[in-house]
């Protein structure tokens, strides 16, 4: 339902699972997910993520991801950054590293977000061939917030960061 982009019928099914206490980390964070990015509610969206993360606070990345987007959108910049260094040290998904680039980027801190590009780029590439592509990307990241169609209450863009949290992080559920 939520790839549907169905959200009221997801947000049900996590209510559902909610409701009988089941997977309830996943559930939670599904039903952020769905907040997040179909509802376009990032505070709606943390007080799930944080209860995902409450109820399991280890080997679980996707609510921090989730929490890092939130902060994105409510461009709270460091706290993200925070989020995301916290789900890298679960999985080192490139997604993750990229977001938080994008996040240190927005920060100002942009020799860290050197750092994080250096790790998606290929061994070898030289710090001229690096910050080349940073300035590509912030130009991109620029572009992309003056074009996206989410804006925050004082009209001001709010990106859409590219690092999915959808559904629940488990499969079978049905809820997919």
């Amino acid at each position: 339902l939520y790839r549907q982009r169905r959200a009221p019928e997801a947000l049900a099914d996590f209510d559902d699972l909610i409701g009988r206490g089941v997977l309830l980390a996943p559930a939670y964070n599904g039903r952020g997910s769905v907040r997040l990015d179909l509802l376009r509610n990032p505070e709606a969206a943390l007080v799930d993520f944080n209860e995902a993360i409450r109820i399991q606070p280890e080997h679980y990345a996707l609510p921090y991801i989730g929490r890092g987007k939130a902060y994105m959108k409510l461009r709270r910049y460091a706290e993200a950054e925070v989020e995301f260094t916290r789900a890298m040290a679960i999985v080192p998904w490139q997604a993750v590293h990229g977001n938080r680039m994008e996040a240190r980027l927005l920060a100002g801190h942009r020799e860290a977000a050197l750092e994080d590009l250096q790790k998606l780029r290929p061994a070898g590439w030289t710090r001229r061939d690096l910050e080349t592509d940073l300035e590509l990307f912030q130009a991109d990241l620029e572009r992309r917030m003056r074009d996206c169609s989410f804006f925050s209450e004082n009209g001001r863009p709010v990106p859409s960061f590219g690092l999915e949290t959808s559904g629940t992080g488990f499969s079978g559920s049905g809820q997919e």
